[in-house]
C-alpha cells in the first residue's frame, strides 16, 4: 500500500511538471554551435538552408556577420575584409537586398542597403554624432526598410526607401520604440515600446497607425518575431525573472513559455517551416545558437 501511495505521489509530481512545462526534453533544444562566443541577431535565409548571425570575434575584437550552412555546419565570414563592426543582417525574399548596420564615427551606426542584383550600395545616416540605426526589416511590397533609429528624440521606428531616402517616422512616442518585426503579409509591424510604462509588445500598421498593445507585463517583452504563417509571435521576456522565449497568438492571447533554463535565452527567429525557432542561449557562460521545436 505504501508503495502504491509513493507511486501515486510520483505520478502527480510528474504530471504537474508536464502541465506547467517545468522541464523540456533534450530533443526539443538542439545545439548548433559550440564555440561559446557572444552571438546575437540570427536570421534564416534561403528557405532555412542558411543562417546569418552576429558574433564577436576575439581575434579582430569586432562584431562580424557569420554565414552558416544549416546542413553541413560550414561557417564563414560574410565580409571578411570589412573593417567596421556589422550588426543585424537581414536579406529580402529571393535574396536581392541585403541590409545591415555599420559602425562609423559619425553617426555611430548607419544602415547599409545593398542591391545584390544591381550591384549598388546605398546608406541611411541618421542625424547626430551619437545616433544609431539598427534592427532593420525589408518590405518588398512597400519598397521600404523599417528600423529602429536612436537620436536625440529617443528610440523610434522609422523607414526609408530602398535607396536610403525619404525618411519617415512611425508612431512616435516618448521613450523606447524598437525591434520592429514585419508580418508575412507586410501590412503589420510588431515592436516593443515603453509608451505604457513598461517594455511591452505592440502592433501597428506600416503607416504607423492603429497601434495596439499585445502584452502588459511589469518587466520586459522584447524582440518580437512573426511566424511564417502570421498566426503567432515569438518574443523574449523576463516576466518570470530571467530571459526566456515565449510565443503567443498574433492577437496577444494564448501566451506560453517555451524555455525554462536559468541561462539567458534570447533573439528568437523562425524557420520557414514554422515548426522551429533558432535562438541564442547561454549555458554555463557559453553563448551559442540552438534550434528549438515549437508545437502549436
Amino acid at each position: 500500500m505504501n508503495c502504491c501511495k509513493r507511486l501515486l505521489v510520483l505520478c502527480a509530481i510528474v504530471c504537474s511538471f508536464a502541465e506547467t512545462g517545468a522541464f523540456t526534453s533534450a530533443q526539443e533544444l538542439e545545439r548548433l554551435t559550440r564555440d561559446g562566443r557572444r552571438k546575437f541577431s540570427p536570421v534564416l535565409i534561403d528557405s532555412g538552408r542558411t543562417l546569418l548571425y552576429c558574433c564577436v570575434l576575439e581575434e579582430s575584437r569586432k562584431v562580424h556577420v557569420l554565414k552558416r550552412d544549416m546542413e553541413t555546419g560550414f561557417t564563414e565570414l560574410l565580409e571578411p575584409t570589412n573593417a567596421a563592426h556589422l550588426y543585424d543582417p537581414v536579406v529580402s525574399l529571393q535574396g536581392r537586398y541585403f541590409v545591415c548596420s555599420v559602425s562609423s564615427g559619425n553617426p555611430q551606426l548607419f544602415l547599409r542597403i545593398i542591391d545584390q542584383t544591381a550591384n549598388t550600395r546605398h546608406e541611411y545616416r541618421p542625424p547626430g554624432s551619437r545616433s544609431t540605426a539598427r534592427h532593420a526589416i525589408i518590405s518588398l511590397k512597400h519598397q521600404r526598410v523599417f528600423f529602429t533609429v536612436n537620436t536625440e528624440g529617443g528610440q523610434q521606428i522609422g523607414s526609408v526607401d530602398l535607396q536610403g531616402g525619404d525618411f519617415r517616422q512611425l508612431a512616435k512616442s516618448p521613450g523606447i520604440n524598437a525591434w520592429p518585426s514585419l508580418s508575412p503579409d507586410e501590412e503589420t509591424i510588431a515592436f516593443t515600446s515603453s509608451r505604457g510604462g513598461d517594455l511591452d509588445i505592440y502592433t501597428m500598421d506600416v503607416r504607423g497607425e492603429n497601434v495596439r498593445r499585445l502584452t502588459e507585463e511589469p518587466l520586459r517583452d522584447v524582440r518580437a518575431a512573426w511566424s511564417p504563417d502570421g498566426e503567432r509571435i515569438a518574443f523574449c521576456s523576463v516576466r518570470d525573472g530571467n530571459h526566456n522565449i515565449f510565443v503567443m497568438d498574433a492577437d496577444g492571447t494564448s501566451v506560453r513559455r517555451l524555455t525554462r533554463d536559468p541561462g539567458r535565452d534570447d533573439f528568437p527567429t523562425w524557420h520557414p517551416d514554422g515548426k522551429h525557432l533558432v535562438i541564442v542561449a547561454e549555458r554555463a557562460g557559453q553563448s551559442d545558437l540552438y534550434r528549438l521545436v515549437v508545437t502549436k
